[in-house]
């Protein structure tokens, strides 16, 4: 902010990148460049002006924010995003809707999904099992549905499963 740059806005017109001046650092109320901030304001990175969101649902109007309000289902009330239910070892698993194949039906399935950005298959799906179908193990110490790695005894063949949250055997 120095008085030459303030006496060339004065006589040219000020020079904004954004909501800020360039020269003299004069702030607009428009072409605000907002990011989300906390849960409650989203704020300028400019400027550093901040604002209550604008909700529309789950999602904040301004700054492209959101929140989801989960039902006792574990699905959004506004949007229907399921929650994530485990984060673990580059994977996370979350509850989606999606047509089952064994019953017919859209219903809520325990979808194993990769979490680590490095992974070339980051984002993809690893597995989708169906709750009602029985096909999601059911862990007790975790108190959840849950995502199972399953392995084969090598001498008799027999498959156990372990809880991939709490390493415990089902």
């Amino acid at each position: 902010m120095s008085l030459f740059g303030k006496l060339k806005c004065k006589k040219q017109g000020h020079r904004y990148n954004g909501c800020k001046c360039v020269r003299c650092c004069e702030v607009r109320d428009e072409g605000h460049h907002w990011r989300a901030g906390n849960d409650k304001l989203h704020y300028c990175t400019n400027c550093r002006k901040s604002e209550p969101h604008v909700w529309d649902g789950c999602k904040c109007k301004v700054c492209g924010a959101t929140t989801h309000t989960f039902g006792d289902d574990g699905f959004c009330i506004h949007c229907g995003q399921g929650k994530v239910v485990g984060r673990y070892a580059g994977k996370r698993t979350e509850l989606r809707l999606e047509h089952c194949s064994r019953c017919g039906k859209k219903t809520p399935h325990l979808a194993v999904i990769c979490d680590n950005p490095n992974d070339p298959n980051y984002g993809a799906l690893y597995r989708s099992d169906c709750i009602p179908c029985g096909g999601v193990p059911y862990c007790a110490k975790c108190n959840s549905y849950v995502s199972a790695t399953t392995t084969r005894n090598e001498f008799d063949g027999a498959a156990s499963a372990v809880c991939d949250c709490c390493g415990t055997m089902l």
